[in-house]
Formats: structure tokens, sequence, C-alpha cells
């Protein structure tokens, strides 16, 4: 298994595990299947951002996928459990951000090692394939790290009303890199929901050192959360900002708390 099998196999455990799998996906080749013509070897493809691929539909459900591969092993292995009838699919490795953008540009889904049972399988939309495919994916936003004034626009939330399938993929990430010290969540009271029922939530994470690359995971783990009709957001602690974090600890207990960060000794709750 390559990086990028690891990566989605690593899927199954959820949303955590999605930021490393859109770095992987856009390094190096990636394979696909086109259609098998006469003297195959010789066809030649120039690989510019503007290269029209003959992409092949498959089904996925009621809709079509566009099959893409981390090697050619793991090709063959689709397409053999997927019966494809012989002789009718040629193999092509193509630079990753070339693929990407062509599949993007049809407007279609990814199926990242489609039919693989050694890894399982990953649909990826178009406009993630895009922002792979130009970078923009990858890059962090610009976050601010202003003080956020906790006691007046954010409501506390009692552990027993967490919303658990939006936490637990965060829980996981931040376990994974050290700069992450501590988590809370709150909600915003005057957010207006998508639904009759649904509440915005903030997640305000402490980072020591502040990595804005790093950071970036967390947006794309929270864009990635199942929302049950909820909108979540993040924003990142003033970590230079001691009272901030005091304040913070003061009005509610963290989701998460690295196991060697000693909070602060101010005033708690």
């Amino acid at each position: 298994m390559n990086d990028l099998d690891r990566a989605i196999s690593d899927m199954k455990r959820g949303p955590s595990a999605q930021p490393e799998l859109y770095r992987r996906l856009s390094e190096g080749e990636l394979w696909t299947i086109i259609p098998r013509r006469p003297a195959i070897e010789e066809v030649q493809f120039d690989f510019s951002q503007e290269t029209e691929l003959p992409l092949v539909a498959l089904p996925h459900g009621k809709r079509k996928v566009i099959a893409v591969y981390s090697s050619e092993e793991r090709l063959m292995e689709g397409l053999s459990r997927g019966k494809a009838p012989p002789e009718t699919y040629a193999a092509l490795a193509v630079p990753a951000n070339v693929l990407l953008e062509a599949i993007s540009r049809a407007g279609l889904d990814a199926a990242v090692n489609y039919f693989c049972q050694t890894t399982g399988q990953v649909i990826v939309p178009p406009d993630i394939l895009r922002g792979l495919a130009d970078g923009s994916a990858l890059k962090p936003a610009k976050v601010t790290g202003k003080r956020p004034e906790v006691r007046e626009w954010l409501k506390v939330v009692s552990p027993a009303d967490y919303p658990t399938r939006m936490l637990q993929p965060l829980f996981e990430l931040f376990k994974q890199d050290r700069s992450f010290r501590a988590a809370w969540i709150f909600e915003v009271p005057k957010t207006a929901p998508t639904t009759e029922s649904g509440r915005h939530f903030k997640v305000l994470v402490l980072m020591d050192p502040r990595n804005d690359a790093i950071y970036h995971d967390v947006e794309v783990v929270l864009d990635a959360v199942p929302k049950d009709g909820n909108v979540i957001s993040g924003g990142l602690l003033n970590e230079k900002d001691r009272r901030a974090i005091e304040r913070t600890f003061g009005v509610a207990e963290p989701f998460f708390m690295a196991v060697d960060y000693e909070r602060p000794a101010g005033k708690t709750k």
C-alpha cells in the first residue's frame, strides 16, 4: 500500500482523516481508465491543465462517477472486482492536478480506488477536486486570532447537549498534533438556523504554537463532519492572551485538552 492507499483506508475512522486524504490525492500521479482503442500504447497526451481526457463515466448508485486509482495495482483490482469486460478499458497514469481538474470540469464525482476491497473507496465531489487541482483547497485561510467576546455572544453548551457526531472527528484530529492544546464548543444564539431546529455551534481552538497550515486541517474537518441540520464554524484563541484563555476556562470546560497542557491558574468554572 502507498501513502494514498493508507489515507483512503484511514477514512474508515471518519472525517478526521480527510485532510491527509486531500494532501495525498493531490500529489504525484493518479491512475484512471480510458476506452481501449487500437494501438492504445501509441496514444499521446500532453497533460496540460486543459487536456481533454477520454474519461469513462461509471455507475455509482443513481449517479455517474469517474474511477481514480492510487496505483496500477489498485486499478487492476478495481477492474477485476467490478467485473469489467475484457479488452474494454486501458490504464492511464495522469498527473494528479490534470486528472482532478478534468474530472471537475466534467461536473462529476471522483470515486477514488473504485471497487477496491483492499482500501475501500472514497467519493470526492467536483468542487473539492477543483480546489485540489489548483491548490486552493490545501491553502490555509487567514485567521486573526482575535480575542472572542465569550461572555457577550457565545452561549455555553452543556456536555449533555454536545453535538457528538460533529465533535468526535475534531477530537480525533486534535490528538494527532501537540500544537492543539484545548478546544471548546459554544452556541451562537443569534445566528439564523439552516432548519427550524438547527443550531449554530462555534468551536474555539487554542493552539501553541499557532500554525495556520495545521489549523487549516480543522477547517477541512469542520466542513466534512455530519451537520444534522446544524451549522458549525471555528475560530482561534490568541495563545498569547492569557486573560482570554483564563476567561474561556472560567466559563466552560473544554471538550478537548492535551494531556500535557497545564491549564491557567486563574479563575476557572
